[in-house]
């Protein structure tokens, strides 16, 4: 909404901003795996497969001990017994994985995976409907980063 100023601006005041130390770690490609990584297991079953499919999603802690201290998600393993859709789930999690190693936002991804339509049509969980097999992973992501970043769970 627009309004109109009736008298001159005679100042202004800009507000420090805080500088932070050079030693505070971003999240980049150029960061090698840690050897130890915290993960999370969930189990999702669907009813568009007779197995549960587990997703398994490894953060990476940043700056631990000090208050620029943050987890991000690092890699992510989905593992089912059914081999019908073996392809895609490798492609998903390693194009997911490789996304967020390379640092920057990554909530985009899930917001994506929760978008994707079945074109047989989706169904329904709990009393809510689901639009895809996809959507029900990018869902399960969304509220793993929810746990750790306090962000709206779905």
């Amino acid at each position: 909404m627009a309004q109109q100023l009736k008298s001159k601006i005679v100042g202004y005041a800009v507000k420090a901003t805080e500088k932070v130390p050079e030693d505070v770690v971003a999240l980049s490609e150029a960061m090698k795996r840690p050897d130890r990584l915290d993960a999370s297991v969930y189990e999702l079953r669907s009813q568009l497969s007779e197995h549960p499919i587990f997703i398994t999603i490894a953060d990476i802690t940043l700056n631990a001990g000090t208050r620029y201290e943050v987890r991000c998600p690092y890699e992510v393993f989905i593992n089912t017994k059914d081999m019908s859709n073996y392809q895609w789930v490798v492609a998903l999690t390693r194009l997911i994985s490789a996304a967020w190693q390379k640092g920057g936002e990554y909530n985009f991804i899930s917001d994506e995976l929760m978008e994707v339509f079945d074109p047989r049509g989706g169904y329904f969980k709990k009393g809510r409907y689901v639009n895809s097999l996809v959507a029900e992973i990018g869902e399960v992501i969304h509220n793993h980063n929810v746990q750790f970043n306090g962000k709206k769970e779905r």
